[in-house]
């Protein structure tokens, strides 16, 4: 058990520092990091992990950032599933009744006509061609395809979202 906890650690350092990072609501797009600002991020968390500051990470300062950071992880999940409760027990008598689950179980579509033609029409006339309607589809689609041969492996599908 001990032995997974050590594989599972580091992974879970890094769900809990995205998920603490990942804005609630989409935000607007952000430039990528730099290297450097990636380089400064990797040495905080480093720096958090090394609790006796000599530089390097034991087996135990391991396995005690893995156990914190399941445990945050944990409690951030409770705390949102209880958020998410709230807001779906409409007449807060504590239970959720058919109604209020079917209320909250609506497809809500976010996108609007206008977006859809704004990242669409690339020429900005005001309407989409085929050729725009396909454009980006088949750009990824030709990306992916490194052999250039009209058709997808799964090696290739397997490179592409890697590569994302």
């Amino acid at each position: 058990m001990y032995k997974s906890l050590l594989i599972a650690a580091p992974i879970a350092l890094a769900a809990v520092a995205a998920q603490a990072q990942a804005p609630a609501q989409p935000a607007a797009p952000q430039a990528p990091p730099s290297r450097a600002e990636v380089s400064q991020k990797l040495d905080e968390g480093f720096n958090r992990v090394d609790s006796n500051n000599d530089g390097f990470l034991s087996r135990e300062e391991i396995g005690a950032a893995g156990v914190k950071a399941i445990q945050q992880a944990q409690e951030n999940l409770e705390e949102r599933a209880q958020e998410e409760f709230k807001k779906l027990d409409t007449d807060k008598n504590g239970q959720l009744s058919l109604a209020e689950f079917r209320a909250a179980a609506k497809v809500n579509a976010k996108a609007t006509p206008d977006d859809a033609l704004q990242r669409l029409d690339s020429n900005k006339d005001g309407k989409v061609s085929s050729a725009e309607f396909k454009a980006q589809t088949l750009a990824t689609y030709d990306q992916a395809d490194l052999n250039k041969d009209g058709k997808l492996t799964a090696d290739e599908i397997a490179k592409a979202k890697a590569n994302r």
